[in-house]
C-alpha cells in the first residue's frame, strides 16, 4: 500500500492544526489556569494535558474539513468555478452512497482508500465524544447527538462554500458521511464509559486535590497578570491624556494614581491581601503561623510591590526630571520582581524575598463546593 497516497490528503490539515496551536494555546492559557484554579483549587497536569489536547483536537478537525482552501475566484469567473466543482454541486443525499462507491471501484489501490475514508469518518468524532464524556461528563446520549449536530455542522459548511465565502460548494455534503461521524460519537461515548468504569482512565473528578497550602509560580504569574491590568490601563489613560489633550493635567493624573494605589495597596490590605488576581486564584495572604495578617502589615508588603510602577507614568510628566528617571524607576522595579521570583522558586517554602522579610505567605484558600461533590458523586 502507498502511504503517502492514503496519508497525503491529511498532511496539510494537520501541519496547519500543528502551527495554529500554539498561538490558540496562548491564548487560552490565562483562562483556562483561572478556571481550573477556581473549579479544582490547581491545575491538574492531567486535566491540563486533556484540556490543550481538546483544543487541538477542533482545530485539527476543522482543518481536516475545510483543509486545502481552494483559491478565491473574481465575480466574473463563477461560470468557471461552477463547472470545476460541478461533480460536488448535487449533495449525495443516499445514506448508503460510501457502500455503493465501496463496491463499484474496482480492487487495489481505489477501493482501499474508499474504505479508509469511510473508516476515517467513523474516527473523526470518536475523539470528540471522548472528550466530552471524560472531560465534561456528557451523558452519552447528549455526547452523540453533539457528534451529529458538529458533524452536521461541518457538512454545512461544505454545502454552503465555507458558509457563502465561496460562490458555491467545493467539497461533497454527504449523509453516508453525517452517519458516519454520528456512529463514531456514539462509539467513542461507548468505549470512554467502559474505560473509565473498568479504570483504564481515572476518573477526573477522584485526583489529587490540593495538598499543600503554599502557590506556585505559574499561579503567582496568573494573579500578577490581572494585577497588572490595572497599572497598564492607568499608565495608559495618563499618556494618552497628555498626549491627545494637553500636558500638565495634573488633577487627572492625581485621580488616576489614586485610584490605582486604592486598586492595589489599600482595597488588598483591608481584604486579606486579596487583590483581582488573587480573588480569581484563590489566594490570601497569611502570617507565618497561618493567622490572617494585619492591615500594616499587608500595606507595606503591597506598596513595596507596586509603588515604582505606579509611580512610573508620573513622574515622566514632571518637568525638570532627567529623562533616565522612568527607566531607572522601572530597571528597579523589574530587579526587585526578579528577586522576589527568585524567593518563590527557591525558597523552602516558595516565598518571596518581601514575604520573608515580613513574615508573611500566600496561601491557597480554595475549598470544594457542593456543585464540585455533585459532579465527583455522579457516574459516568
Amino acid at each position: 500500500m502507498d502511504l503517502s497516497r492514503v496519508m497525503g490528503p491529511f498532511a496539510e490539515p494537520l501541519g496547519s492544526a500543528a502551527r495554529a496551536f500554539p498561538f490558540a494555546a496562548a491564548a487560552i492559557a490565562l483562562p483556562f489556569a483561572v478556571w481550573h484554579y477556581r473549579r479544582h483549587g490547581h491545575v491538574h497536569p492531567w486535566r491540563a494535558f486533556l484540556g490543550y489536547s481538546f483544543v487541538f483536537y477542533l482545530i485539527a478537525a476543522a482543518f481536516l474539513v475545510i483543509l486545502p482552501l481552494p483559491d478565491l475566484p473574481p465575480d466574473s469567473a463563477k461560470s468557471d468555478w461552477n463547472a470545476s466543482y460541478a461533480s460536488v454541486r448535487k449533495p449525495q443525499l443516499n445514506p448508503l452512497g460510501f457502500v455503493e462507491y465501496i463496491r463499484s471501484v474496482p480492487p487495489g489501490m481505489l477501493r482501499t482508500l474508499a474504505i479508509f475514508q469511510a473508516a476515517f469518518n467513523v474516527l473523526l468524532l470518536m475523539p470528540f465524544a471522548f472528550f466530552l464524556v471524560y472531560l465534561f461528563r456528557i451523558p452519552v446520549f447528549l455526547a452523540g447527538l453533539s457528534g451529529f449536530l458538529l458533524s452536521f455542522l461541518f457538512e454545512l459548511c461544505q454545502l454552503t462554500g465555507l458558509f457563502w465565502i465561496y460562490p458555491g460548494p467545493y467539497r461533497l455534503f454527504d449523509l453516508g458521511d453525517l452517519i458516519l461521524n454520528t456512529a463514531g460519537a456514539f462509539i467513542g461515548a461507548f468505549v470512554t464509559v467502559l474505560f473509565v468504569r473498568f479504570r483504564i482512565l481515572p476518573d477526573l473528578y477522584r485526583l489529587k486535590r490540593p495538598d499543600t497550602p503554599w502557590i506556585g509560580v505559574f499561579r503567582r504569574g496568573t494573579s500578577l497578570v490581572f494585577d497588572g491590568i490595572a497599572v497598564l490601563a492607568g499608565s495608559l489613560s495618563v499618556s494618552l491624556a497628555g498626549d491627545l489633550v494637553r500636558p500638565g493635567l495634573l488633577p487627572f493624573d492625581l485621580c488616576v494614581g489614586a485610584g490605582i494605589a486604592f486598586w492595589l495597596v489599600i482595597l488588598p490590605s483591608i481584604d486579606g491581601g486579596r487583590s483581582l488576581g488573587k480573588r480569581l486564584t484563590f489566594c490570601a495572604l497569611l502570617r507565618r503561623n497561618g493567622r490572617k495578617a494585619g492591615f500594616l502589615r499587608l500595606f507595606v508588603r503591597q506598596a513595596a510591590g507596586w509603588t515604582l510602577p505606579i509611580l512610573a507614568p508620573f513622574l515622566g510628566r514632571v518637568d525638570g526630571l532627567p529623562s533616565i528617571t522612568v527607566p531607572l524607576v522601572l530597571t528597579a522595579w523589574l530587579a526587585l520582581a526578579a528577586v522576589n521570583a527568585a524567593g518563590s522558586v527557591l525558597g523552602k517554602e516558595h516565598e518571596s524575598w518581601i514575604d520573608r522579610k515580613l513574615g508573611t505567605r500566600i496561601r491557597n484558600t480554595w475549598k470544594a463546593d457542593g456543585k464540585l461533590k455533585a459532579r465527583r458523586s455522579r457516574k459516568y
